[in-house]
């Protein structure tokens, strides 16, 4: 990333891969929380705030989107990282941006999901494009060390709070990365992840909505205690499920269609 120019492509980018699906998410939730009478935002200003990726230090995050506003936040942010990247400035931005957040997190101006998360998306940006063949070559290996490793931390009762959280991804990233480089090989899996992982983005965004609908369709309780409502086992594995997963992948694939027109006009 060299220029303003550059900088605009990237947001555009991102904002059409997901933040107006997020926006649409956000704003489905806050007028269904509107007509059944339980705000899923606290405010307007928390809605603003939630869908600019901020409300993580004003607070309180909204429940099921909350992931999608730290992802904003990333985004927001990502472009430090990207101007004339090397690994020396990187990895100073990513250790100064931590402490920043751990301070703003220890006086109460931070919900802690963020720094749950943030180390591994600062180890994302410092680690070289190589580093992702190290698993290629080594995947059985790895994958038998990390199981290992995740098995006895399991094990541990006495790991706790942050130190299970950082523990975890440190183990779970090789693992999960390398697993994947074995499964692959197999054309099944191949394509069923391809299918979940081109869902997944809106299944994340709009399971919620989904579910709420399913409770107003087999008449289980929706109001008013529509947040802890719940519904059978089997309705939801054999109806509910399979339901988010073909409307999720069927929103994605018009969005896209959307998406492809509209710039095929420019």
């Amino acid at each position: 990333m060299e220029s303003l120019e550059d900088l605009k492509t990237f947001y555009l980018s991102r904002s059409k891969r997901f933040w107006i699906p997020f926006f649409i998410s956000a704003l489905s939730l806050w007028i269904i929380g509107a007509v059944v009478g339980k705000p899923w935002f606290t405010s307007p200003m928390n809605f603003i705030l939630s869908i600019l990726g901020l409300s993580m230090f004003k607070g309180p995050m909204p429940s099921t989107l909350w992931y999608m506003v730290m992802m904003v936040f990333f985004y927001l942010i990502t472009p430090l990282w990207l101007y004339k990247r090397n690994y020396r400035t990187s990895l100073i931005k990513s250790v100064s941006l931590f402490l920043l957040l751990v301070i703003l997190y220890k006086v109460n101006w931070l919900d802690y999901r963020i720094l749950v998360y943030s180390p591994m998306y600062f180890l994302g940006l410092c680690l070289p494009d190589s580093f992702s063949s190290f698993f290629r070559r080594n995947k059985y290996i790895i994958v038998m060390v990390t199981a290992t490793l995740m098995g006895l931390l399991i094990m541990c009762s006495d790991i706790e709070g942050f130190a299970l959280y950082y523990a975890s991804a440190i183990i779970g990233y090789p693992l999960i990365i390398s697993l994947s480089e074995i499964l692959s090989s197999s054309a099944i899996v191949r394509n069923v992840s391809g299918f979940i992982s081109y869902s997944s983005m809106n299944m994340y965004l709009f399971h919620r909505q989904i579910y709420l609908f399913a409770l107003f369709v087999f008449n289980i309780s929706l109001f008013p205690n529509f947040h802890g409502a719940t519904i059978p086992l089997w309705i939801a594995v054999l109806i509910v499920i399979p339901a988010i997963v073909i409307i999720s992948f069927l929103l994605q694939r018009g969005y896209d269609i959307l998406v492809s027109k509209a710039s095929a006009r420019k």
